[in-house]
């Protein structure tokens, strides 16, 4: 029993012990713990600058490139300032240490170059009008511009009064007539056809299919008018009825191609001023039937109509023409009123 007590009372004391030395190790770990997070911290302060310096070195060699390839003299000093700027911004990020008293201002820089001109803002509100100002100097005459395209043709105007007739103008002298051709001999008379049908049961007969008729051809559209040359031929003509009797040449001459007695037919209107105006029919040149008209003594422009017809006995080979007796005169050449004709008796 005396041996129990004192194993009891040696592990009594030796628990006291150990209470007693608790607190110093507790301590001794808690300033270990400090230390250990202390020395985590600026291991990971260091690490951290150390990527940023690096980030700047490559971000530094990267714009230095491109500084190279652009060669730019603006460009190269804009992108070196923004790198100036990146790197303060990352030694201020990086550096734990506290900053230092602020330094003297240094001397001013020189004045850099104007910058690319920006983009057009928005148009104010627009202000009151102000007051006109005076004319200003009327400017020198330019030169007259390219005539523009013709217009198209206006509506004719009411003819206007005639002038003065001027004093007649003595005759020329006439010219030497040229040699006549010699006339072929006439061939023989073909037999005679079966007379034709005549609705009143006399007068002549003939075929209604070996016939001719033209109609006048205006220069003018719009006025129906056409001005005679100096021979005074009309020769624009348009054929609207033909048999093979008759050949209409250019020269608006009409030829016959066949033996016989033709009947011709002419009507011409004159509108002028003229106090005479006349048109002769001629076979081969010689005057075959004429008509001349007068207006009395009226100035004012007028017309006058002027017609003919006859029979005569005409050879294949002759040429009926229409001339006007009075050169350069104005003629109504619309087909209703400027018009000839030849039909074949026999």
């Amino acid at each position: 029993m005396a041996k129990h007590r004192e194993l009891a009372s040696a592990g009594t004391a030796s628990l006291d012990r150990a209470r007693g030395k608790e607190p110093e190790w507790s301590f001794v770990i808690c300033l270990a713990s400090l230390v250990f997070v202390i020395l985590g911290s600026l291991f990971v302060m260091a690490f951290v600058k150390i990527r940023t310096l690096e980030n700047s070195r490559l971000k530094t060699e990267e714009s230095i490139r491109v500084l190279l390839k652009q060669c730019d003299p603006e460009t190269m000093a804009s992108q070196l300032s923004a790198l100036g700027r990146t790197l303060r911004a990352a030694e201020s990020q990086a550096c734990v240490c506290p900053p230092g008293p602020k330094g003297d201002w240094g001397p001013r820089g020189e004045r850099g170059r104007r910058g690319p001109e920006g983009r057009r803002g928005k148009d104010g509100e627009k202000g009151e009008k102000g007051n006109q100002g005076s004319r200003g100097v009327d400017g020198v005459q330019g030169p007259p511009g390219i005539d523009g395209p013709r217009g198209s043709m206006g509506i004719p105007g009411f003819p206007g009064s005639p002038g003065q007739q001027g004093d007649i103008g003595p005759q020329g002298l006439p010219g030497e007539p040229g040699p006549a051709g010699l006339r072929g001999p006439r061939g023989p008379s073909g037999h005679r056809g079966i007379p034709g049908v005549n609705s009143e049961g006399d007068g002549m007969f003939f075929s209604t299919n070996d016939v001719i008729h033209a109609r006048g051809i205006p220069d003018n559209e719009v006025t129906g008018l056409s001005t005679l040359g100096n021979h005074g031929v009309l020769d624009s003509w348009e054929v609207t009825i033909s048999s093979d009797s008759y050949q209409m040449g250019e020269d608006g001459n009409v030829t016959i191609t066949r033996d016989g007695c033709y009947f011709i037919y002419t009507n011409v209107l004159f509108y002028d001023s003229g106090p005479y105006y006349g048109a002769t029919t001629n076979i081969n040149g010689e005057t075959f039937l004429r008509c001349i008209g007068s207006r009395g003594s009226s100035r004012h422009v007028g017309f006058g109509p002027c017609y003919t017809s006859g029979v005569a006995e005409m050879s294949a080979g002759d040429q009926i023409s229409i001339v006007g007796d009075f050169p350069m005169r104005n003629v109504d050449m619309r087909p209703e009123t400027t018009y000839f004709g030849i039909i074949r008796l026999r």
